[in-house]
C-alpha cells in the first residue's frame, strides 16, 4: 500500500468547503490538519528526540495500548469518562467511517478509500511491532513528516543493545544502555537518504549514506554545524560520516 506520508499528503489537499465532502468529512479533516502540525519540521519547530518521541506518540501505533491504559484508569476511579487525546490512527479511523452521503458521492469515498490505507498502513505496523517484540527483533516505526510544506515518509528501525545499565565490566565501569537506530527518507532536495546511528547516553555514531555525489557534498559542507548541535544538546562524542 501506499506510505503513510503519500497517503497524509493526498488526504491534506482534500478540499473541505463547496460540497465536495461530506460535513462530518470536513470536521475530521479539520481535526487531522491541526494533527498534522505535530509532524512539521521547520527552522522554528526543528526535529530533536522531544518532538521524534511526540510523533511517535501522535502517530497512533499504541492506540490501543492507550485505550487500554484509559479503560483501567476508569476502573480505578468513580469517573463515567476520562480525556482522550485523538491519534492519527483515530482521525483516520473516523475519516474511514461509511455513512449516506459517503455512499452517494465519489468525492466522499475518496476521502473514506484514502483514510482506510492510512489505517491499514499503521496496522501493518503494529503487527510487524508485535511481532517483533517476541523475537528480539527491531522495532520499526513509519511517520509521516512534513517538510518545506510537502510531507514525506520517514521509516526508521530502533534495536537496543540491551547491555543492563547496572552490569559492571572488568574495570568494574557501568554498561550504559545503547541503540541501534536506521533512519530511511526521500527528501525532494536530497533524495534518498540513510542513516544508520548509535545512540547512547552522551554519544552518537552516525553513517549517513546518499546515491548523489551533490547531495553528499552538501551534507559534508554542513556536518560540522549539525556535530556542534549535538553537542548542545548533550552529546559529549559526536561522530558524522557520509558516503
Amino acid at each position: 500500500s501506499d506510505p503513510i506520508g503519500q497517503v497524509i499528503q493526498s488526504l491534506s489537499q482534500m478540499k473541505t468547503a463547496g460540497g465536495n465532502v461530506s460535513a462530518k468529512q470536513a470536521s475530521e479533516l479539520l481535526s487531522l490538519g491541526s494533527l498534522l502540525q505535530n509532524f512539521q519540521v521547520t527552522d522554528d519547530m526543528p526535529l530533536d528526540g522531544a518532538r521524534l518521541a511526540s510523533m511517535i506518540k501522535n502517530s497512533g501505533l499504541f492506540h490501543e495500548s492507550v485505550l487500554g491504559q484509559l479503560l483501567k484508569d476508569l476502573g480505578r476511579t468513580n469517573q463515567r469518562e476520562v480525556s482522550f487525546q485523538p491519534n492519527l490512527k483515530s482521525t483516520l479511523m473516523r475519516l474511514a467511517e461509511s455513512d449516506e452521503q459517503t455512499q452517494r458521492s465519489t468525492q466522499y469515498r475518496h476521502v473514506q478509500q484514502a483514510a482506510e490505507l492510512g489505517v491499514n498502513r499503521i496496522e501493518s505496523q503494529q503487527a510487524l511491532n508485535l511481532m517483533a517484540l517476541h523475537q528480539t527483533e527491531p522495532m520499526r516505526f513509519e511517520l509521516p513528516m512534513m517538510i518545506h510544506g510537502q510531507f514525506t515518509t520517514v521509516q526508521m528501525a530502533v534495536l537496543s543493545q540491551q547491555t543492563p545499565a547496572d552490569v559492571e565490566d572488568e574495570s568494574g565501569q557501568k554498561h550504559v544502555e545503547s541503540f541501534n537506530i536506521l533512519f530511511a527518507l526521500d527528501l525532494s532536495s536530497l533524495g534518498p537518504l540513510r542513516i544508520d546511528a548509535n545512540i547512547a547516553e552522551h554519544a552518537v555514531v552516525a553513517n549517513m549514506y546518499s546515491e548523489r555525489e551533490s547531495s553528499r557534498e552538501f551534507i559534508q559542507a554542513h556536518l560540522d554545524g549539525l556535530q556542534d548541535k549535538l553537542r548542545a544538546m548533550g552529546f559529549k562524542d559526536v561522530q558524522l560520516s557520509v558516503f
